[in-house]
Formats: structure tokens, sequence, C-alpha cells
């Protein structure tokens, strides 16, 4: 089988650890079950982006999504040995959604294998535990821009943005990465009230801007303060 999964944008300023926006980039999974009892558990052909990633096969985050899924609807059954091949042309290690188009295509892929309902809610749960986050996972499932919170009684909930049809995005990618696990790391645990009631109006305006194209409130909005300060002397020029 053949999965195709979109890179994504996260945060989208204000929108810290819950807006998101698919983009025009993409993972392609080709998976098939290798036949032979001598193969190895996973054998991963890295095409792309993805060419020079040197990670152990069983480490990859497209085989921890597979075996999860796996793992919740295979009824105990042991995971067939597989031969991957994926194709992307989602840079890594740019906040661009490598991590979570991996992830996502990793967990459909087993749930077809299995015969299983492709249940975007089921797949949002459960790719959201991996990756510790639902701003990429959900656009990269639901595909627009999105936005995902987590519902009082437990789960999450994700809706659709509007975004303006004469809104155009571009992305910009740096000769240079930076980990997301390094990135969460520079975050403090907590943050002022005052600053807590800006974020909450800048992330208002990110909703309005988006729907309307109102120039002034997407500038407020993309005034992050909830991580960008913190973040923004690991990202050689940004102030420039």
């Amino acid at each position: 089988m053949t999965v195709r999964v979109p890179g994504s944008t996260s945060n989208l300023g204000s929108g810290f650890d819950c807006a998101g926006m698919a983009v025009d980039r993409w993972l392609r999974v080709s998976v098939r079950c290798a036949e032979e009892r001598s193969a190895p558990a996973i054998a991963i052909d890295r095409r792309g982006t993805l060419s020079g990633f040197s990670v152990r096969p069983e480490d990859d985050l497209l085989y921890r999504g597979f075996a999860a899924a796996w793992h919740t609807g295979g009824d105990g059954r042991d995971i067939p040995r597989l031969t991957v091949i994926v194709d992307s042309n989602i840079p890594v290690g740019r906040g661009l959604g490598s991590s979570a188009a991996a992830i996502v295509a990793g967990a459909a892929a087993a749930f077809t294998l299995l015969g299983m309902e492709l249940e975007s809610s089921r797949l949002l749960a459960l790719c959201s535990e991996i990756e510790g986050h639902p701003d990429n996972v959900a656009p990269a499932l639901y595909g627009g821009a999105t936005l995902a919170l987590q519902r009082p009684e437990g789960g999450l909930l994700v809706t659709a943005l509007d975004v303006h049809s004469s809104i155009a995005f571009v992305f910009a990618v740096p000769d240079f990465t930076l980990e997301t696990k390094r990135a969460r790391a520079a975050l403090p645990a907590s943050v002022p009230h005052a600053t807590a009631t800006i974020a909450a109006a800048h992330s208002a305006a990110l909703v309005r801007g988006l729907a309307t194209a109102d120039a002034e409130l997407l500038a407020i909005a993309l005034d992050d303060v909830l991580h960008v300060p913190f973040r923004r002397s690991l990202v050689r020029g940004y102030d420039d």
C-alpha cells in the first residue's frame, strides 16, 4: 500500500500547541510485508529529504506509529516484517511537521493492513500521544488549518479554521536544523498572568485574522508572547 501525508506548520504565531496548518509538501510511504522469515523486523529505504537521515529503523517515528497502531488493533498478533520505501520533500528539523507526517503515515498503514477504519479521531489520539502535542498531527490528518484542544472529559476536539482565500503562505527553509526537543526545553514552566492575558487576545486575533485577512489583526497574532521570546536565541539571525 502507499500512504501520502502532508507536512504542516504549527502555532501560526500565537496558536501555541493548538493551531496548525497543512502545507503542500508530502511524505509518501510504500509498505509491503516481507515474506522471507530471515528478513529484519523493518527495512527502510529513505529518499528525498530523508536520504541522509540516520536512525535505527526500529526507532524511526514511522515505525513507532505503525507499532503503536498495530498494538492497538492487532488483537495480540505479531507485527509483520516490513519493507518500506519512504520518499519526502518535507524539510526535516525546520518546523514543517516531518515527524508528525511520519507518525501518521505509519499508523495509517498499520490500520489499513489490519482492515480497520481510518477513523481520524482514533488516529489523532494515538499519533498525538507519540508526538506529545496535536498541533502538527491534526492538520496532517484533517488537512487545511485546524484548531485542536483538550476536552474537559478527556480526548481531543479538532475544528477547522477558516482561511480567507486572499491569504498566501510562504515558508523559508533555513540552512540549519532545530530539534523540537531542544526548542521545547527552552520554554519556562509558567508565565505571568499578564502575559497569559496577552496570549489569549493574540490567539483570538489569529482566528479572526485568518478568516478575514485583516492585516492588522494578523500582525498582532503573529507577535507571540508564549514561545517565541524564549526560542528566538536558538534561531540564528532571527532578530535580524
